[in-house]
Order: structure tokens, then C-alpha cells, then sequence
């Protein structure tokens, strides 16, 4: 049976522009079955209007439940990358200090290390809104309930919340370790084929008779950071931006303002504690 909003006009002509304008839009089922709200039809709408952003949309469809489910998906997802590649590059350039063009190879790699690592937490922190039916049991099941994050809006059971910090702390640990992987092996390396080809190096200073941690200590570790630290922290962050930012804060420009703010410290809070950290278990 059909709610008030479904019944209305405007749901009507949504419904309607959406069949003949767009015949072969995955929302055309969901629609179908009543599944859709007025406003999921409207951000559909100007979704699919929106230059290469339609497209993806189309393409791409964990991408197009990332954009209903969140509209300033993009936006976070660029701050978060702005930010995170503008700390980084600040803490390569003091820990490297004279040595950062000659060792811009090791540079490149922890800056697509960092790269990475934001992408895989905006993505899986995202609230999604997706067109397809859900699965009827099983585990998929429970899954697809879950909220986006622990305090995300919505009738969610505390036992959900809790589980959903589990659910990502292990999809956080799977993306962290392997790119953690990759690009440590990418600048052990280059590591040794630097000093392979200039073994003079060594007695420039004591920086060079340093070893690198084993890539498997070392993406252990941080599998283990993100999972913990990371994912708490982003949980807390992605929550009060739902809860505070978007319930109380109309003017977008200021929105964005605060968006940075709390994100730029939440990254240079989570860089400080990795240093600790890695010092602490001896892996720097």
C-alpha cells in the first residue's frame, strides 16, 4: 500500500519523467514496486542529469548508493582526499627535510599509500540507498541492514551499531593490509635499488644504514591502526556531521567550512597517534 508521499502529484510526474526520460534507468523496478520516495526520485533526477556524475551513476551502481544515499559524497570524498594528501605531503617534506627530492620515488608511494587509505574510508563509511532488492535471509541479509556507520540516522538496534564497527574494522584491516602491502614492497625496492646503484649513500648520514620494517610487520600494523583508530575515529566523525552539521547548519558554505575543520584535525590527530604508534611496536 502506498504512503501519502507516494500518492502525490509530484511523486506522479517524478514517476512518469523518470519512466519516459530515462526507459532504461535501474530505479525503473524500484519505482515499479513503490520502493522509491518522491525525494529519492528528484535526487535520482538531478543525479542522472549531472555530467559525467549520470554516467557513473549508471555505470557504476555502488557508486550511484553512495550518491542517493549520501549527496555530498563527492564533497567529503574530496576534502577528505585534499586533506589527507596535503598532511602527508607536509609530514614527508619535515621527516625527509633536504633529502625530499632526492627520495621523491619513497615520496610518491606513501602519497598513493594515503591515497588509497582515504578513498577506502569514505567509501565504505558512506550511507548508501540502493535500487535493488534487498536479500529475503542469511547473512547478506543482516548486512545490508546495517547502518553506513554506528550513529548514522534511522531505527537501527544497538546490537546493529555495535556490529557495524566490527563489520568495517575487518573491511578496513582486508583494504588497509593489502595497500599497505603494495606499497611498502614498492619502496622497499626502491630502497635497495637506490642504494644498490649509489652505495656511497651510506656514509652520508645515518638515515641510510637504516632498515625498513618487514612488509608484513609493517602491514600488519597498520591493517591493525586502521581497523582501531581509524575506523573509530571516522565513525565518531561521520556521526556528528549527520547529527550536528546537517541537523543545525543551513548555510553550506559554513557547512563545508566545519566539514574541513573537523576533518583536517581528525587526520592530523589519526597521522600523530600512527607515529606514536609505529615507534612504540618498533617498526620506526
Amino acid at each position: 500500500m502506498l504512503n501519502t508521499e507516494q500518492r502525490s502529484p509530484q511523486f506522479a510526474i517524478a514517476r512518469s519523467a523518470t519512466l519516459l526520460g530515462h526507459r532504461s534507468s535501474p530505479g525503473k523496478a524500484a519505482l515499479a514496486r513503490g520502493a522509491l520516495l518522491t525525494s529519492d526520485v528528484r535526487l535520482w533526477l538531478k543525479l542522472v542529469s549531472t555530467p559525467l556524475v549520470g554516467s557513473l551513476c549508471k555505470l557504476l551502481p555502488a557508486f550511484r548508493s553512495r550518491m542517493l544515499g549520501n549527496p555530498r559524497f563527492l564533497m567529503v570524498l574530496a576534502i577528505e582526499e585534499a586533506i589527507g594528501v596535503a598532511a602527508k605531503w607536509s609530514a614527508e617534506k619535515s621527516s625527509r627535510k633536504d633529502k625530499f627530492w632526492k627520495e621523491f620515488d619513497f615520496v610518491l608511494s606513501d602519497m598513493a599509500l594515503e591515497v588509497i587509505g582515504d578513498f577506502a574510508v569514505v567509501w565504505l563509511l558512506s550511507p548508501t540507498r540502493s535500487f535493488t532488492p534487498r536479500a529475503k535471509s542469511g547473512l547478506a541479509r543482516y548486512i545490508n541492514a546495517l547502518p553506513g556507520h554506528a550513529l548514522q540516522v534511522g531505527k537501527y538496534k544497538p546490537a546493529q551499531r555495535a556490529a557495524v564497527v566490527a563489520y568495517r574494522g575487518a573491511q578496513f584491516f582486508g583494504v588497509s593490509f593489502l595497500a599497505s602491502a603494495l606499497g611498502h614492497s614498492l619502496t622497499k625496492y626502491m630502497v635497495d635499488r637506490s642504494r644498490a646503484q649509489s652505495p656511497h649513500v651510506k656514509a652520508e648520514g645515518e638515515e641510510a644504514d637504516k632498515e625498513l620494517a618487514p612488509v608484513l610487520d609493517n602491514s600488519i600494523a597498520w591493517g591493525g591502526f586502521v581497523a582501531s583508530s581509524t575506523n573509530l575515529r571516522y565513525q565518531l566523525v561521520n556521526g556528528f556531521e549527520e547529527r550536528a552539521l546537517d541537523a543545525y547548519i543551513r548555510n553550506p558554505v559554513l557547512k563545508s567550512g566545519l566539514i574541513f575543520i573537523i576533518r583536517f584535525g581528525n587526520t592530523f590527530w589519526g597521522g600523530a597517534q600512527w607515529v606514536q604508534y609505529a615507534k612504540l611496536i618498533g617498526i620506526q
